[in-house]
């Protein structure tokens, strides 16, 4: 896993769980499976930028938290 998936992966768990949503929850809050959800956290791959807006929307974040360093 490269370090820049491992640093968004990091942000989009720490996020999702300050808000108290399980992967599955959020998941179905922004329209993808929950695999995918635990894809993203795990780095395995990499959310679309329209997939990581709507995870930004979904917990209240601004997308751009997600990706900083």
């Amino acid at each position: 896993m490269r370090k820049e998936n491992k640093m968004h992966a990091k942000k989009i768990k720490e996020y999702r769980e300050k808000k108290g949503f399980t992967a599955k929850q959020l998941a179905s809050m922004i329209g993808v499976s929950p695999p995918s959800i635990t894809y993203f956290e795990q780095g395995l791959r990499n959310p679309t930028l329209d997939t990581l807006e709507r995870i930004g929307d979904a917990l209240g974040v601004d997308p751009r938290l997600l990706l900083d360093r």
